[in-house]
């Protein structure tokens, strides 16, 4: 790609877990005055009338139940359990919500009235205790029960205040009020400018017939990318007050009449003039709008997203958020998780499980359902898993006294940690730039942890870590590499959305293992293939035939509903620049897409943090523009100095995986003979094959025997 990438501001990057000093603001006398009204007596009104609301709700949502079902295989089906929530989580939200319905009730009733904008009211909100209730007392509960960093349900942080149209909760708009673009129309001209330039490079080495390729990445960095995003974020709907799923479109997928919409309904709409949705007649694409988290100290205004994942980097995707659902994956003998009893060695086969769309397709079980959501998943989770089990066995065979319990702890602490060392030591680097991710490993671990806030920032969560998705190829095909001569065609994405293929035959695991270290990732930019762009959890209903929906739109749709910020705003924040006009946007990505996001937003304020994020030229050297890797490098530098059991803080740990890469652990988990040096990179001439024999067994797994402490 043309043109020059400006670096983040690395110093910026560091600064950004203490955002929250951003938010302090100067209130005004008029703000002051209003508040003098609000007594325990107009709080405690407030909140009652939140919960006869709620109790209403019910009603129509007991109407709405008769209505429209989501059916079993749908695309709303999938989108339900890419983000399954927990009865825990359901009843997380419904607390939250009850306070921002009185905080609601309080913008109504004595903001308004007294000429108080808005977003004024909202930011005094914010630092106002919920009055004396049964849910204050449910609150400080959750709360309470959320201290411990390593549970999940945690609130989602922010690296700037939450961006809403009535400061609490409505859809941002633009700042002249009127509404933001249609987020399929945005994607879908999108669409057209990628497959517009495909067909100017379609017979060159630089694309395929699915868009345009990165000059040298592999899927395998989409792959351990993905597999990230679901150790850190898990960002969950809202669902009814008797745990079932919204449906916010009709049967026909049309919008539902306004009667029969639920509040937590944000669909996407259809324009007449989509070229793909309107010959199947479709105007409605389902999105609910995400669950809400308390507020840790109980406070009313805008409110937080839910993160049912534990915020740390620890592999829960694997062991679970918790220790019931780590005891369901143990086999208790050894210290070992369960795995697959066909040979295979995969993570258990659960057979007619709700994991995935269809009862009778193959399901797998680990710590999080969306092990199911691809093949590659489930080929990652598999790794993990027979590392586990690998080194359990041999900790036993150095520790023969050890018992199952004592096994597991170690076997698990030593595979988290070689896990969090290769994101630092090769990820990070390929994804952010050496410079970024050289500062992220160097810069020295806080003692006074308390002054940080911990956790998984909403825009790392909702925008920034979802890059992958740019990168993500339709199809995956073998290699003639290692194994096969003739080529073909391994699966197509758009059919295994949580239908992931059957691993039961070791030569697929093998053939998707290559395919994935051998084949390019399609190119970081703002196209998607079109599994992902208009296919993605796709099902065949019988009145209008077979589609699925919109990966970035909905992506863009959730950034609203997160209230996340303007992407010009992001822009001051990690480069300390100011955008106050198209024009200053010309170095920073291509013209085609500069001159699109004008077309399409008008304003250059409007721009969505994913459209502006996505569209910048890559800083040198890494997969990501200067803000992305800002918002990712922010990330990884919470997570880094916010955990106490971090490898590097250990020495044991740290002398065990210390020379520990990518390659060691496929050679140590799989029967590959030969591997690139890089793993998130294709092979090369700078990217050389090497012997697996020779990278096997360099975890330093002798210093954990009896005569070390332990």
């Amino acid at each position: 790609m043309s043109g020059k990438a400006r670096l983040p501001c690395l110093v910026g990057i560091f600064l950004l877990a203490h955002a929250h000093a951003l938010f302090n603001i100067e209130e005004s006398g008029q703000v002051n005055r209003a508040f003098l009204a609000v007594n325990d007596t107009v709080l405690a009104t407030a909140v009652g009338q939140a919960e006869d609301h709620f109790e209403k709700l019910k009603r129509l949502e007991a109407t709405l139940a008769t209505r429209a079902r989501i059916q079993s295989g749908s695309i709303s089906d999938a989108q339900l359990l890419d983000g399954l929530p927990t009865d825990q989580a359901k009843e997380y939200d419904r607390v939250a919500q009850t306070l921002l319905k009185t905080s609601s009730n309080l913008l109504h009733a004595v903001c308004r009235p007294k000429s108080v904008a808005d977003k004024e009211c909202a930011r005094q909100l914010a630092h106002m205790d919920v009055p004396p209730s049964e849910v204050k007392d449910q609150c400080n509960q959750m709360s309470y029960l959320n201290s411990a960093k390593g549970s999940g349900y945690h609130a989602y942080r922010r690296l700037l205040p939450a961006d809403y149209k009535d400061g609490l909760y409505k859809i941002r708009t633009k700042e002249d009020g009127s509404p933001l673009p249609l987020a399929r129309s945005i994607t879908s001209a999108f669409y057209d400018k990628s497959m517009d330039h495909l067909n100017t490079i379609r017979n060159s080495h630089t694309a395929s017939s699915e868009g345009a390729l990165d000059a040298r990445r592999s899927v395998m960095l989409i792959q351990w990318s993905q597999f990230l995003e679901q150790d850190l974020a898990k960002t969950v709907p809202r669902s009814m007050g008797n745990g079932k799923s919204i449906e916010c479109c009709s049967t026909t997928f049309n919008q539902a009449a306004p009667r029969y919409r639920h509040p937590a309904c944000a669909p996407l709409v259809v324009s007449d003039s989509d070229a793909f949705y309107k010959e199947l007649f479709v105007k409605c694409l389902n999105y609910v709008r995400s669950a809400l988290a308390v507020d840790p100290e109980c406070k009313l205004g805008a409110p937080n997203q839910l993160n049912q994942a534990t915020n740390l980097l620890d592999l829960s995707q694997l062991y679970g958020i918790n220790d019931e659902e780590t005891r369901a994956l143990r086999t208790f003998r050894g210290g070992k998780l369960q795995a697959s009893t066909d040979g295979a060695n995969t993570i258990p086969i659960q057979q007619h499980s709700s994991l995935c769309l269809q009862p009778n397709e193959t399901c797998y079980l680990s710590g999080d359902p969306r092990a199911n959501a691809n093949p590659y998943m489930v080929l990652q989770y598999s790794i993990f898993l027979r590392s586990h089990n690998n080194i359990a066995r041999k900790l036993r065979e150095i520790n023969p006294s050890w018992n199952d319990e004592r096994l597991f702890k170690f076997a698990r602490k030593i595979n988290t940690a070689l896990y969090q060392r290769i994101i630092y030591e090769e990820w990070a680097p390929e994804v952010l730039g050496f410079d970024v991710a050289e500062k992220i490993s160097d810069t020295p671990v806080e003692m006074d942890r308390q002054k940080r806030i911990f956790g998984v920032s909403n825009e790392f969560a909702t925008v920034a870590i979802r890059f992958y998705n740019s990168m993500m190829p339709g199809d995956l095909w073998n290699t003639a590499i290692l194994i096969d001569s003739e080529r073909y065609n391994l699966f197509q994405l758009k059919d295994t959305f949580y239908r992931p293929a059957n691993f039961t035959s070791t030569d697929f695991f093998a053939k998707v293992l290559v395919a994935s270290l051998s084949q390019r990732a399609m190119a970081m930019d703002t196209g998607y293939v079109d599994d992902l762009g208009m296919q993605l959890f796709r099902a065949t209903s019988s009145l209008v035939g077979t589609f699925g929906t919109d990966s970035l739109a909905l992506d863009i749709a959730r950034g609203r509903d997160h209230g996340i910020p303007g992407y010009t705003k992001y822009v001051k924040l990690c480069q300390g620049r100011n955008i106050g006009s198209w024009n200053d946007l010309i170095d920073s990505m291509s013209p085609q897409d500069l001159t699109l996001l004008k077309k399409i937003y008008g304003s250059v304020e409007a721009v969505d943090l994913i459209m502006g994020a996505f569209a910048e030229y890559p800083v040198p050297g890494a997969t990501v523009g200067p803000t992305l890797s800002c918002i990712i490098g922010e990330q990884l530098t919470n997570s880094r100095q916010t955990a106490r059991n971090f490898y590097d803080n250990n020495f044991k740990l740290r002398h065990t995986v210390n020379e520990y890469t990518a390659a060691n652990l496929l050679c140590d988990t799989t029967d590959l003979q030969v591997i690139q040096e890089n793993v998130f990179r294709v092979p090369s001439e700078e990217n050389l094959l090497q012997r697996c024999e020779s990278l096997r067994g360099k975890l330093h797994l002798n210093i954990w025997k009896p005569t070390s402490s332990t």
